[in-house]
């Protein structure tokens, strides 16, 4: 009798525990939101601009044009850059594209007796580029003879050939402007066979974010 009581009180006991296990508690909980997060992209804009064309755009025209071009001569002009984004420029590359307009079928190519000279402004908006960084040679080596000058044949492939670190180092911020200098130099031993010749070059200029582009 008294071990049928105890497996009886055994077994209400596993009942018991076994009603516990199943059962189910309240418990508290609290929830919170975090709503209108926005990803937008920068925008990164290079303009241009020089001494006809005083605000900013995409393209400019005969920055340094000249006619009665004699050998011996020169021309100057510049080209502004602007950053007018709101993503940092790391670097600009330029790129030249020339193509003979007059007399293109004479003897001599007159591209090989107009000579680039390159001057990068150190200071914000120094359109004489008076303290600038000359990049001529730098550029010869990588597109030309590495002679030291430059002439506009050899910066010449149809806008494939680009100096890349026209403003590495330099770069720049959103709203700040930085000048290139161009002089193109008529070699003064160019004979008559360039008479009544001209030259019709463009300049490309592409902004990189970063240098490794």
């Amino acid at each position: 009798m008294i071990n049928k009581k105890i497996i009886m009180s055994g077994m209400s006991i596993v009942s018991a525990l076994t009603l516990m296990g199943g059962a189910t508690f309240a418990f508290f909980s609290s929830n919170a939101t975090s709503v209108d997060n926005t990803f937008a992209s920068g925008t990164m804009t290079l303009l241009v601009d020089d001494t006809d064309q005083l605000t900013p755009v995409p393209s400019v025209t005969g920055s340094l044009s000249v006619t009665g071009f004699v050998p011996g001569a020169s021309t100057t002009g510049y080209v502004s850059l602007h950053n007018g984004g709101s993503i940092a420029i790391a670097e600009v590359e330029l790129g030249a594209d020339s193509v003979i307009t007059a007399n293109p079928d004479a003897t001599g190519n007159m591209k090989e007796v107009l000579n680039l000279t390159v001057l990068v402004d150190n200071a914000v908006s120094d359109t004489l580029c008076t303290d600038g960084s000359n990049v001529t040679a730098a550029i010869d080596t990588l597109v030309g003879d590495g002679a030291g000058s430059l002439t506009l044949a050899e910066f010449d492939n149809g806008g494939v050939d680009v100096y890349d670190a026209l403003l590495t180092g330099v770069g720049l911020a959103p709203t700040v402007t930085r000048n290139v200098c161009f002089t193109v130099t008529f070699d003064p031993g160019a004979t008559d066979i360039y008479q009544g010749d001209a030259v019709n070059t463009s300049f490309a200029f592409t902004a990189n974010q970063d240098v490794s582009q």
